[in-house]
């Protein structure tokens, strides 16, 4: 009974604001188009879509009527029910203004949003992710690219230009884009703030937008309103969970994949994040790239420090290269990678970051048992079956053996 009324109102309130905002295959603002659209097509379009819309209109006052009345076997009846297994509502969240948990173990509930390279314009990114999901201009994500069989960390695209689903990068300076490579950003709920918030501040950026339209089409219209509506549902159960990963939002290009190929990439993110948290310096042995993409893949900003932050000591080596104290001496994160570099030679590029990474933490963290601990936490990066590759475990510890003799 609660979702007709929310549903009708986003379609009241979305008629001019995303109904109207153009899709990226018309020009918009740097967007070049690749069929242009007839007048007479755009006219005849717009005609269609507006009877569709009418139509709609009519459907959602008539559900909104039996859910008032409330007849017997009715939409209203069924809304009202609870399932036997539901999980308890969080106070307010039916409502659209659900709060975010003040839980000191999860200070911050985070989201993931996926998406994927579409078109290439000028060297610029076509993305499926736009200000439906929280984006505007001058935001990051993390670029990587699924080579090999492996995810590979590229670096950062700053968005340039914005419609409801999809954004526009500026052109990377150090790295090509390419079709079909994974764009990820974090946010934490505190940040998308209730479902009322979401869908006030996606209206009200795309009616900004709305002077740029030139073009109509009834079925990117339906996405858009498809996907703020989704995001407005998620928000109740990301606040329910009370968990540090609330969960995750998809592109239109990831969202009918069965397997999805990025979820694995998101636990070595977490990993990773897990261990700077610590102050381990994880992703400073991971490399560069992995220290760029990580900074916007970090949790936000609280009392001006971010959480995932490795705090440097006065005169330590500069930021991306710090040096590791243990109790027994110190070494630099670049001694690690070579290290691991001429042990691991015949491994693929990622598994020997990997192994950086958890040799790095093994030289603070020693372990009473580092052969199960090398498995627990291999089980948590993008190659899972390294858990029981015997022969991996023992190049990483024969690494280990040589860096604490230099120590």
């Amino acid at each position: 009974m609660v979702f007709l009324p929310l549903a009708f109102r986003i379609e009241l309130e979305m008629t001019d604001a995303i109904l109207c905002t153009p899709s990226p295959a018309v020009r918009v603002s740097g967007f070049v188009s690749v069929d242009p659209i007839p007048e007479s097509t755009q006219s005849r379009s717009f005609r269609i879509g507006t009877g569709v819309l009418a139509a709609r209109r009519a459907g959602f006052f008539l559900l909104l009527i039996l859910a008032c009345v409330g007849l017997p076997g009715s939409v209203g009846s069924v809304a009202r029910s609870e399932p036997r297994n539901a999980v308890k509502a969080v106070p307010g969240a039916e409502r659209g203004t659900a709060e975010v948990p003040r839980d000191e173990r999860f200070p911050f509930g985070l989201v993931y949003f996926a998406g994927t390279v579409e078109r290439i314009v000028d060297g610029a990114a076509i993305v499926d992710l736009g200000a439906v999901h929280s984006l505007k201009p001058g935001d990051q994500i993390a670029l990587f690219r699924l080579r090999d069989g492996q995810f590979v960390p590229l670096g950062t695209l700053e968005v340039a230009e914005v419609t409801a689903t999809w954004i526009q990068s500026d052109v990377p300076r150090k790295f090509a884009v390419e079709i079909g490579d994974f764009g990820i950003f974090l946010k934490s709920v505190a940040e998308l703030g209730t479902s009322t918030a979401i869908r006030d501040r996606t209206v009200s950026r795309l009616k900004v937008m709305q002077g740029y339209r030139n073009g109509y089409s009834t079925l990117t219209n339906m996405a858009r309103s498809e996907a703020l509506i989704e995001m407005m549902r998620q928000q109740k159960n990301w606040v329910a969970r009370n968990q540090l990963i609330a969960g995750s939002i998809r592109g239109e290009s990831l969202q009918h994949v069965r397997r999805p190929r990025e979820a694995v990439l998101l636990k070595q993110i977490d990993l990773f994040r897990e261990l700077d948290r610590a102050g381990r310096p994880a992703t400073e042995a991971a490399g560069p790239e992995w220290v760029s993409v990580m900074a916007v893949l970090r949790e936000p900003v609280a009392a001006g420090v971010a959480a995932g932050a490795v705090q440097k000591a006065p005169g330590a080596a500069p930021a991306g290269e710090p040096d590791i104290e243990s109790k027994k001496g110190r070494i630099s994160v670049l001694d690690v990678r070579q290290a691991v570099e001429r042990q691991l030679f015949s491994r693929r590029s990622e598994e020997r970051v990997v192994a950086s990474a958890l040799c790095a933490t093994l030289l603070l963290e020693e372990s009473l048992n580092e052969p199960q601990w090398l498995r627990l936490k291999l089980a948590q990066t993008q190659f899972p079956q390294l858990s029981d590759d015997d022969q991996y475990i023992a190049e990483i510890a024969e690494v280990l053996r040589k860096l604490r003799e230099r120590l």
